[in-house]
């Protein structure tokens, strides 16, 4: 299974940095199949091959068919009637909601279209009543989101582009109204409705507002109420995962559900009983929590489990993880790109190769074959340290390249509260569908979860970030933790030298770019929307010279450089605003110039267009700027400049206009 796993995921993969046409992979996977009927029983190694190209040609085929097609292809529409795919989820300020496109207007008139759209609707008593399925006039025009402008920043269109989404769309107040429409059916829209009609249960507890959030993304995947101190203390604890729903949570319901229903497990036909049952309720959670690719991961997996164990099959447990994950891509193949697709397999991978044998190394009974409870107690407790760490290990490469950030203290934090979690959403769905001492029971152990969680957030270094990691970096730890691998699982003794040069090579390769970034001199102009900035680097240190906004709060344009900042190594800025004067013998900004590293720039702004628009050919200013020659004129983004307007009086080897991103 996991080499046709690999053949469909390298085919996926190809089709989106190669951009095949549909006839390739149909004529390959036609052929393919030819090779793979005729070789099966006389030539294995060509049926092997042929299967791997089998499966390849598959996953390049259902890629290329699953990529969306634009609804707009002619003109962007005045006018749109859309569907909403799911509840809307609060912001801070507006409601966001996935829709599907039903029919749009232009100037020909209302044509039929098909297609997927993020609405942006602006709060109000209205918006707040809006649910899965509702029906939406819209008069706002869509346009494509925003896409990589900077370097190392993250490409929000191809992100959503991967979600089959091409359009989004913001809707102020008074520019949309509810459609009458049949109600949606099918499963996902009961499931919707479940989980609606639990949350009115939830927030009619006697929880506190935070405790509700809490609960609501626990047990229910519902993370809107969700407070963002509770989600930044589980985050520097190394919890983060308890608060998506996933694969653990899917686990426990199962066992919950499985020892409830334990009675029935003790004839063949009360087995299947029981099995029915528990797959019932594994995926009315799934359905209800939302269908994340983890908890679909994890219920694929466990259904897979609980069939074969009914009808008395062997159960592999790597086989099934990889069967679980062939199914998903063929039918989501834009899975393989989504980061927690990525952690929910990369995570059980590692349980499953590195759990066991750890858990080995603390055996249960002594040489003669006793035991006692303390040996009990010692075994349980390695036992939730290997899961964990064999899960953090998996994931190492992946939260390194995505996130730069690593929690020191997650081992502790796991060892806390993960074995408890068991009891924790048993009491949550009892204090949902009862209330009463339920719910007080379960106010105590969220409060005893705050008290853990903000003590292991506040021991020092608990979150490490800014770490450097790129696409090498990520391979060299990837291959450390295969050889780790090879190590642990067939005890083959050069993994370890292989494993220890691995980190070797990871440690090098870090000093190397650290030193590179230490004798950098650049200049970059960042594409910040209505801001201007650029940012000089001196080794690695930098010099931010923006204007008066950005100048008060650097945060505001923290979304477009820290990708390029992290990549650099910068560890200290120093903020400069453009009419200021400024001089430290390696960066001087003067009169709205900046001189660094050899390089003289002007910047022209609202303060100082004026000027340059009334300069004619011909005519000096150096009463207006020091000297003549720039090698570079930049124009902030709210000032329209034809560069002829400057005249002869400036000279420049490059003009910079509105909006753009350069390095210079």
């Amino acid at each position: 299974m996991l080499r046709l796993l690999l053949g469909l995921i390298v085919g996926i993969v190809l089709s989106q940095h190669l951009a095949l046409p549909i006839w390739i992979p149909i004529i390959l996977l036609s052929v393919s199949a030819i090779l793979a009927f005729g070789s099966w029983r006389t030539k294995p190694r060509l049926f092997t091959a042929a299967l791997w190209l089998l499966l390849t040609s598959l996953g390049a085929l259902v890629a290329l068919r699953a990529q969306p097609c634009d609804p707009f292809p002619s003109a962007t529409p005045r006018q749109l009637i859309v569907q909403l795919r799911h509840t809307p989820r609060r912001t801070p300020k507006c409601y966001k909601a996935q829709a599907d496109i039903l029919a749009s207007r232009d100037s020909l008139g209302w044509h039929n279209c098909q297609g997927k759209i993020l609405l942006y609707i602006q709060q109000d008593s209205l918006s707040a009543t809006l649910r899965y399925g509702s029906r939406l006039w819209l008069q706002a025009q869509p346009r494509k989101p925003d896409t990589a402008l900077n370097p190392y920043q993250f490409d929000y269109r191809r992100h959503l582009r991967r979600k089959g989404i091409l359009y989004q769309c913001y809707t102020p107040t008074g520019c949309w109204h509810t459609l009458t429409a049949p109600p949606p059916r099918g499963l996902r829209y009961r499931a919707q409705q479940i989980q609606l009609a639990l949350l009115a249960r939830l927030r009619a507890t006697t929880l506190t507002p935070q405790h509700q959030g809490l609960v609501a993304a626990l047990a229910l995947g519902w993370r809107d109420d969700l407070s963002p101190n509770t989600q930044l203390r589980f985050q520097q604890a190394g919890i983060t995962h308890l608060l998506c729903v996933s694969g653990l949570h899917v686990g426990i319901v199962a066992l919950l559900v499985g020892g409830l229903l334990s009675l029935f497990g003790c004839t063949p036909h009360g087995r299947r009983i029981k099995s029915l049952l528990q797959l019932l309720a594994v995926w009315s959670f799934t359905l209800i929590s939302g269908l994340a690719p983890a908890t679909l991961r994890a219920a694929l997996m466990f259904t897979l489990l609980i069939v074969s164990r009914s009808l008395g099959r062997q159960y592999s447990t790597a086989n099934t993880l990889c069967a679980s994950a062939l199914i998903l891509l063929l039918v989501r193949p834009a899975l393989v790109f989504d980061v927690g697709f990525q952690l929910s397999y990369a995570a059980m991978t590692g349980i499953i190769l590195w759990h066991e044998p750890l858990q080995q190394l603390v055996p249960v009974y002594n040489k003669e074959g006793r035991t006692t409870l303390a040996r009990l107690l010692l075994h349980k407790l390695w036992g939730w340290a290997t899961l964990s760490l064999s899960a953090q290990l998996a994931t190492l490469p992946f939260t390194l390249y995505y996130f730069h950030q690593f929690p020191a203290y997650f081992l502790i934090a796991n060892l806390l509260i993960v074995p408890f979690m068991e009891i924790i959403l048993g009491a949550a769905f009892l204090a949902i569908l009862f209330g009463g001492g339920a719910a007080t029971l379960l106010q105590t152990l969220l409060g005893a979860i705050d008290s853990l969680t903000a003590w292991v957030a506040a021991r020092p270094h608990a979150l490490i970030q800014d770490i450097y990691c790129d696409l090498p970096l990520a391979f060299i730890i990837f291959a450390g933790l295969i050889f780790l691998t090879l190590l642990i699982r067939r005890r083959q003794r050069w993994a370890l030298p292989a494993a220890l040069l691995c980190l070797l090579a990871a440690t090098a390769y870090t000093v190397h770019i650290d030193a590179l970034a230490g004798r950098q001199h650049s200049v970059i102009l960042y594409n910040t929307g209505r801001h201007f900035a650029v940012e000089c680097f001196d080794g690695r240190h930098s010099y931010l010279v923006c204007d008066d906004s950005v100048a008060r709060r650097p945060d505001i344009i923290d979304y477009q450089r820290r990708g390029y900042l992290l990549h650099q190594r910068v560890n200290a800025t120093t903020v400069l605003p453009i009419d200021t004067s400024f001089f430290d013998g390696r960066c001087a900004v003067k009169g709205h110039c900046i001189l660094f590293d050899g390089r003289r720039l002007l910047v022209i702004d609202s303060a100082n267009a004026g000027v340059f628009r009334s300069l004619r050919k011909g005519a000096a200013c150096g009463d207006v700027v020091p000297g003549r020659h720039f090698d570079a004129v930049i124009v902030a983004p709210q000032i329209r400049l034809d560069p002829s307007l400057l005249g002869a009086g400036v000279e420049c080897d490059t003009f910079l206009c509105r909006y753009a991103c350069t390095a210079l």
